[in-house]
């Protein structure tokens, strides 16, 4: 018995998310080796429009005389990274305080999102830090306010998440 060389195509049949949507552009195959490629970028965040895994269905088919198919489904999970940079959202830059607000008062309160959904945390990093502190997320008083010895206070805010930020 001679063995015969057989030459198939392949072809990505589908691309489905895991919400159930075509995604046909995320991923291209080769037709003569079946090496699939990304097409374009992937998200795993949600909040970015982004999903956890796609199933594909690449099918392969011989030139036969009687042309066989064979299909295989494939599931591509994402990993996570941390690809987003925490932001703050609406956020007050300028607070008129009255001088006789108590120490320990609110003077602002930061929301702070990170669409990997990681925790974000504030920190008073340079300007006035003695006169402010941050609880959480509000900004409060952490000294007695005097308009005659300082009209204005500046505060740097530095935010930041957990996790090393990998930005492609």
């Amino acid at each position: 018995m001679v063995k015969q060389k057989v030459t198939l195509l392949f072809e990505l049949a589908s691309c489905i998310t895991a919400s159930g949507a075509s995604a046909a552009s995320k991923f291209q195959i080769d037709s003569l080796t079946g090496q699939v490629r990304v097409g374009e970028p992937l998200d795993y965040d949600a909040a970015t429009g982004g999903v956890s895994y796609y199933d594909l269905t690449v099918t392969a088919t011989d030139k036969g005389a009687t042309p066989r198919t064979g299909t295989k489904n494939y599931r591509v999970n994402l990993q996570d990274e941390n690809d987003n940079v925490p932001v703050f959202v609406d956020f007050t830059w300028i607070a008129d305080v009255p001088e006789n607000k108590n120490i320990g008062d609110v003077i602002t309160t930061l929301t702070l999102e990170d669409d990997d959904g990681d925790a974000v945390t504030a920190s008073l990093v340079d300007g006035d830090v003695s006169v402010f502190s941050i609880s959480g997320s509000d900004v409060t008083l952490a000294q007695a306010l005097d308009y005659e010895t300082s009209a204005g206070h500046v505060v740097v805010i530095r935010y930041a998440n957990r996790r090393e930020i990998r930005l492609k």
